[in-house]
């Protein structure tokens, strides 16, 4: 097969970027500039109403390793069946977390956080610390793992593309890299939240000008004309493959709703009932309506004979392929809404990770000597400054994700979700009515949390040497993911789990 070719740089793809990333720094300095407050709470979890919830909560399927590779290839490689998982996956996140969101101790933290101005902080992670151990803050160091891992793989993702679109060499390519990333960190820092909701809304109507300019020409190529059938995909299954798929894919989107920190921040954590609940419940329609449009255009890119070889990489050559058939506005729209795609998430993950911090470190006050030491290491007055060099260490191991693992590696980053869903499924797990006296009893929280990640890390080695490889069969992670995660919750319904004695469940 002969390959399209290479896409080639031009001034107006470079004055695309230009005027994205300066576009975003101005509206962020003017974000902060009208609404400047000093107070850290403020600049953490304030500025959010309906609107920007939404607009940036809607934002987190359009980017680099969601909706532009990620979605694509799966449609590729596992063919558009993982629809049927999918959508329900999401509908039963969206149902768990409002049930969530109605326990008796996640109403009374979140009507404490708006009382006190996020003082303690605005995630149920915080809200269900008041009522815990000490060792319930191992679930920040998670999520500042999963964080740092899923922002490296989208500056990953970022690097990969502007190397395939613009044909610049490596130094070029870095020093483009950084230069977003540099922006990005900086506006992020002056504006706050504020600043990244209202930028993540100028890049939103960025990415809906790029599909609007797309859709015409889908329509008249007619592309979805010979929808195959759903199974039809680049990978030969087999029956135990399927339904680890099937199980891998529902799990994934389940969490994604359930268990989304940044999303919660959004939504639960700094907007009231009912605006809150309504935001979330539309904001979870338009995204898991938008995942269908990428996963089919991938399963007719592989019935219309793009070769099953090219693998995760179809993403790719789907979007050069738009790039040679468009003309110069076309292209200066998919630079822009590249940008886009990278910038939105980017910010999303730095202003996140901040957030999170701040909480541990309000949380992390020491009672034993053990904690006085942890809190002398890990406790540092400047939030920004933490995040910071943690950002520099992600950025760092962007640069050892290579194309071959850039998929498994972001894939494995998403999993997290499952983990940070881990306390919302024990809070809302019904216990059993009788219970025996005999039964072991486990401390919920850390005992679940570790026992989850290494029956996690086990459950995919095992599955690994029966499916095949990771690369490959990527669904394997959130299934091994989701059937660590639902260990802990039988055994809190069969009563081998007993709930903390400071917070009832």
């Amino acid at each position: 097969m002969n390959h399209a070719p290479t896409p080639q740089v031009t001034a107006g793809s470079s004055a695309a970027i230009f005027l994205v990333v300066v576009a975003s720094y101005i509206i962020a300095w003017w974000s902060s500039r009208r609404e400047r407050d000093a107070r850290v709470t403020t600049y953490l979890f304030g500025g959010n109403s309906a609107s920007l919830g939404l607009s940036s909560s809607i934002g987190t399927i359009i980017s680099m390793a969601v909706g532009f590779t990620a979605l694509l290839s799966a449609g590729f490689v596992f063919g558009w069946q993982i629809l049927f998982s999918i959508l329900p996956g999401g509908a039963a996140g969206l149902w768990v977390i409002l049930r969530f969101v109605d326990a008796p101790i996640i109403r009374a933290g979140r009507n404490r956080a708006f009382a006190t101005k996020w003082k303690y902080g605005a995630t149920h992670l915080a809200f269900l610390s008041m009522h815990r151990a000490k060792s319930f803050l191992l679930y920040y160091a998670v999520a500042m793992i999963f964080y740092a891992a899923m922002l490296a793989t989208e500056v990953a993702v970022l690097r990969g593309a502007f190397r395939f679109f613009l044909n610049v060499d490596e130094n070029q390519v870095t020093l483009l890299t950084l230069s977003v990333l540099v922006v990005c960190i900086s506006y992020v820092y002056i504006g706050g939240f504020r600043g990244v909701l209202v930028t993540d809304y100028f890049q939103l109507l960025v990415v809906i000008a790029f599909i609007g300019s797309v859709l015409p020409h889908v329509l008249r190529r007619e592309l979805f004309e010979a929808i195959p059938p759903p199974t039809v995909a680049a990978i030969q299954w087999t029956r135990p493959s399927l339904v680890l798929l099937h199980i891998g894919a529902f799990c994934g989107a389940f969490a994604w709703t359930a268990g989304n920190l940044d999303q919660w921040l959004r939504t639960m954590g700094t907007l009231r009932d009912p605006t809150a609940k309504k935001t979330l419940r539309f904001a979870a329609t338009v995204i898991y309506l938008c995942a269908i449009l990428p996963v089919l255009a991938g399963s007719v890119a592989l019935a219309s004979g793009l070769p099953p070889s090219l693998g995760n990489t179809a993403s790719l050559h789907l979007l050069r392929a738009f790039w040679n058939s468009s003309n110069a506005t076309g292209r200066f729209l998919l630079i822009m809404a590249i940008g886009c795609a990278a910038l939105t998430t980017l910010n999303t993950y730095i202003m996140t990770m901040q957030q999170l911090y701040y909480e541990f470190s309000v949380l992390m006050v020491s009672e034993t000597p053990p904690q006085y030491a942890v809190e002398w290491i890990l406790k540092w007055r400047s939030v920004r400054k933490v995040v910071f060099v943690i950002t520099t260490v992600a950025v760092a191991a962007s640069l050892l994700i290579n194309e071959t693992n850039v998929y498994t590696v972001g894939v494995f980053a998403s999993c997290g979700y499952i983990f940070f869903a881990l306390p919302v499924l024990l809070e809302i797990t019904p216990l059993p009515r009788a219970r025996t006296t005999t039964a072991p009893k486990l401390a919920i929280d850390t005992a679940c949390l570790v026992g989850s990640l290494i029956l996690f890390s086990l459950t995919l080695l095992f599955l690994r040497s029966r499916i095949g490889a990771l690369g490959v069969h990527l669904y394997l992670l959130p299934a091994a993911a989701g059937m660590a995660v639902s260990v802990p919750m039988i055994a809190k319904m069969i009563g081998l789990i007993a709930p903390d004695e400071e917070g009832a469940s």
